[in-house]
Formats: C-alpha cells, sequence, structure tokens
C-alpha cells in the first residue's frame, strides 16, 4: 500500500497549514493510500548538536522521539513537508526535523553508505502558508530551499509545492478552491508514485 506521510510543522491545529495538509491527504486518501499526519510540535525533537556522530556512526546519537520520525521517513512513498512562514523560514519546530536529517547527508557523502531508506521512487511536496501578502513574489523562497534540500538529503524527488499566502486575510479552511486544488494534488501524488 502507498503512505503518505505528513509533517505537519504548525504548533496551531486547525489554523491555515493544518488545513492544508488535512486536504491533501484526505485526496491521498481517497486514492486507497495510507495517510498519517505527525504533528511536530507535539515531539520532543531536541535540536542538531554539529557533534558529527552521525558523520563517523552513520546514526544520529541523540535519543528523543526522532528515533521514531526516522522509521516514519524510512516507511513512507510520498513525504509531505507543511510549514507556516516564520521569517521567510519554517517553524522552529519543522526546522529541528529538518536539521536533525543531517544523518542522511552524513551517510550519502560522508562515509559513502547506501541509503536508509529502500530504494524506489519517493515523492517530496511542500506546503506553506504565510500571512502577510507575497507582493514580491519571493516571499517563501528561504522556505522553498530549505525543503528542496531536505527531500535532497533524504533521496527523496522534490515534486514541487504549494503556498498560501495572505492568510490574514483569508482563512484556508473557508476556501473551497484551494481545498479543493490541495486534495487534487494529494491524489495526484498517490498517482504519480505509483506509476
Amino acid at each position: 500500500m502507498t503512505k503518505v506521510l505528513g509533517l505537519m510543522g504548525s504548533p496551531r491545529k486547525g489554523q491555515h497549514t493544518d488545513a492544508m495538509l488535512q486536504a491533501l491527504l484526505a485526496g491521498a486518501t481517497a486514492t486507497g493510500a495510507e495517510t498519517e499526519q505527525v504533528p511536530v510540535a507535539n515531539l520532543g525533537i531536541k535540536p542538531c548538536q554539529s557533534c558529527y556522530a552521525c558523520a563517523k556512526l552513520g546514526h544520529c546519537v541523540i535519543k528523543d522521539e526522532m528515533q521514531a520520525v526516522y522509521s516514519k521517513l524510512a516507511e513512507a512513498d510520498v513525504i509531505v513537508l507543511a510549514s507556516p512562514l516564520y521569517f521567510f523560514g519554517l517553524s522552529a519546530q519543522l526546522k529541528a526535523l529538518v536539521d536533525r536529517c543531517q544523518v542522511y547527508w552524513s551517510r550519502q557523502n560522508e562515509l559513502k553508505l547506501p541509503p536508509l531508506e529502500p530504494q524506489k521512487r519517493r515523492l517530496g511536496f511542500f506546503l506553506a502558508s504565510g500571512g502577510a501578502p507575497n507582493k514580491n513574489g519571493t516571499n517563501f523562497d528561504p522556505a522553498i530551499a530549505i525543503a528542496k534540500v531536505f527531500f535532497m538529503a533524504l533521496g527523496v524527488e522534490y515534486a514541487g509545492e504549494m503556498i498560501i499566502a495572505n492568510t490574514d486575510k483569508v482563512r484556508i479552511a473557508d476556501s473551497p478552491d484551494e481545498l479543493s486544488k490541495l486534495q487534487a494534488k494529494g491524489r495526484s501524488l498517490v498517482e504519480q508514485v505509483r506509476a
């Protein structure tokens, strides 16, 4: 069965980022995929300590709830990173998770070890919401760059992003057109990875 993992980076349940991710996962579920949403803010994930143990041992030595996330990342066919825009970047909680994925980069580049995940086509997708208008079209660029590097480290093909700005004025949960697009994207991602 196709597994879709949603990493919800907002600490605000029921708000914009959560609504985006819920809609995308609903679309994936409609295809028969197994979906899971992980509320990252509820996990006790410590920040990377830059101890370089992963570059020597091939695994992270910090023992916390990130260990369970590594297992979920390994099993997922589609990984969705979802975050509100904080100072043009990811939420602190989600950034801590991303930084702890240094182990994947270290295994490939320092130790020349095989990936931790099965060798199959996997897709990564980024969802982001921002309160301010995106007038110059570049507000989300730093966050998108982080998402792309995160998926590259995991050996996951970047399948794009959906961003919604101006959420201080427009509530995503009350935007049927946006929710419909997100559901369609969830279906499309599952279809792509199955092709």
